[in-house]
């Protein structure tokens, strides 16, 4: 199984807001995951929580193309942090930019036994790549050293 989290702003007709995860018609194992990071970033935060997004095209496939041709065994999660074009919701994502990023990488690493804790400096990624071994990178140690190089 192969865990794909896409990190995004939505944007629609200037007054929309919220956020929402969109997921394959297929994809059941994230669905409770997705439930909870929800309810929680949008306590957190204070973003209107528009819930999971299941959306089937006009032929009856996936409609957004991440989901629709990527292989059974990638789950991707496609996540609308808020509304880029409404100025509430961008306010907020810029205001929370480094808890938000802090906040996603947490909710990730411990769904692989991980607990991450907020960092004293960011570090750039030439200086988390000297702290372990790329030749044998596993997931929890990607999702423990990388958050640190969120733009």
């Amino acid at each position: 199984l192969v865990d794909v989290h896409s990190f995004h702003t939505n944007a629609f007709d200037k007054k929309t807001e919220g956020t929402e995860i969109l997921l394959s018609q297929s994809n059941t194992v994230d669905t409770e995951w997705s439930k909870a990071f929800l309810n929680e970033y949008c306590k957190l935060f204070k973003f209107t929580n528009r819930g999971i997004v299941r959306k089937k095209g006009s032929n009856g496939t996936d409609y957004y193309y991440m989901h629709r041709l990527t292989e059974s065994n990638v789950k991707v999660k496609i996540i609308e942090f808020g509304f880029g074009d409404c100025l509430s919701d961008m306010v907020k994502l810029i205001n929370n930019f480094e808890a938000i990023a802090f906040f996603t990488a947490q909710q990730i690493a411990y769904r692989y036994g991980k607990v991450l804790k907020k960092p004293d400096k960011r570090k750039t990624y030439t200086e988390i790549l000297k702290e372990f071994d790329v030749e044998n990178l596993t997931m929890p140690q990607l999702i423990e050293k990388l958050y640190y190089t969120i733009p």
